[in-house]
């Protein structure tokens, strides 16, 4: 399928078993008083599947910007 005009994706992506992302989480987290379920940042490869579809489902896409 064309489209008419270039599309890019931009995916947000963070990294949620880094240790520079876990130390950040814990702090903000003990500062707010809040506590922090670690299933909720556990990562099942869904970067992999979301790029499978896009390849798949999406052949429109010029261009995909992982941030």
């Amino acid at each position: 399928m064309k489209t008419a005009f270039p599309i890019d994706l931009v995916i947000l992506w963070v990294n949620g078993s880094g240790p520079d992302f876990i130390a950040q989480r814990n702090l903000w987290a003990q500062k707010n008083g809040e506590s922090v379920s670690h299933a909720r940042y556990v990562q099942n490869n869904e970067l992999r599947y979301l790029l499978r579809s896009v390849e798949k489902f999406l052949p429109w896409i010029r261009r995909v910007v992982l941030v």
